[in-house]
């Protein structure tokens, strides 16, 4: 029929908020806002952070935004905005403690908000992953310990030189080149 008409809505910014529509289950939200939106509608709305999430189709992490209401916060509302937003900086800083104190404070106002509970079951992945990282590099420091006594009495070389575990190839080279570390060639590659 000539009367019968089909719209459709095209773009990056509709893509963008198909995408975040998602990102709502995640974070336990309503309405996310992508930046944009926000740097548009930041004088009429309430609104906090809740960091930066990578999406499909965008090289650059999104800016991402909650929408709590229409019109300027109560004050109490606007305080627990702030802790909020101070958790997520110490969170950046990885200042693991005070991010994990700010959250607390947020829930302890706000006992079902989904934010400060994602980034605090983060926290825990994060020091565990920490926790890990740092028996790793322990074990490392004492394989490079255990390399170095070998390498200064086998071949002479000071353990001074030794800041980190060989790896079998260099131990095999060096076995060949009969423990003369100057013919091992420095290559730098991009």
């Amino acid at each position: 029929s000539t009367r019968l008409f089909n719209y459709t809505v095209i773009g990056d910014d509709v893509n963008l908020a198909s995408r975040l529509e998602g990102t709502n289950k995640i974070y336990g939200t309503r309405i996310i806002l992508g930046e944009n939106t926000w740097v548009q509608v930041r004088d009429h709305v309430t609104a906090r952070e809740l960091g930066g999430v990578q999406v499909k189709g965008k090289k650059k992490p999104v800016t991402i935004y909650e929408l709590r209401g229409i019109g300027k916060p109560s004050a109490e509302e606007a305080e627990t905005i702030r802790l909020f937003e101070a958790g997520l900086a110490a969170y950046r800083a990885r200042d693991w403690d005070q991010a994990e104190r700010l959250f607390k404070d947020v829930l302890a106002r706000w006992p079902n908000d989904g934010p400060s509970a994602l980034y605090l079951h983060d926290l825990e992945d994060k020091r565990a992953t920490q926790a890990i990282a740092v028996t790793k590099a322990e074990a490392a420091w004492q394989q490079a310990h255990k390399d170095g006594e070998i390498l200064e009495k086998e071949y002479g070389i000071p353990r001074r030189y030794l800041q980190r575990v060989l790896s079998p190839w260099a131990v095999k080279r060096l076995e060949e080149y009969g423990g003369d570390i100057r013919q091992f060639q420095v290559v730098k590659r991009y």
